[in-house]
């Protein structure tokens, strides 16, 4: 992204974009996995596996995935034998 408007390729500028996209999918975890799943879909065909971007996004959704995870077992937590 930072490419297209002249910039060298950064970080800070991927983490930036994909935060603010994210904002705007809500709080809902559903939301936001789509919404990940577009950008990375639609970045993919137009970049490499080691774009900034994609390696950024695929680090979002390990951490929602994780923290959905985290809730789940707080709220159905495993029944011992």
């Amino acid at each position: 992204m930072a490419e297209e408007i002249g910039l060298p390729p950064a970080m800070w500028f991927a983490e930036r974009a994909v935060n603010t996209y994210l904002e705007s999918a809500g709080p809902n975890y559903a939301d936001k996995m789509q919404c990940l799943q577009a950008l990375r879909i639609s970045w993919s065909q137009r970049t490499n596996a080691d774009d900034l971007v994609l390696i950024y996004l695929k680090k979002i959704e390990r951490e929602l995935r994780d923290k959905a995870e985290n809730l789940r077992q707080l709220r159905d937590p495993p029944q011992e034998p």
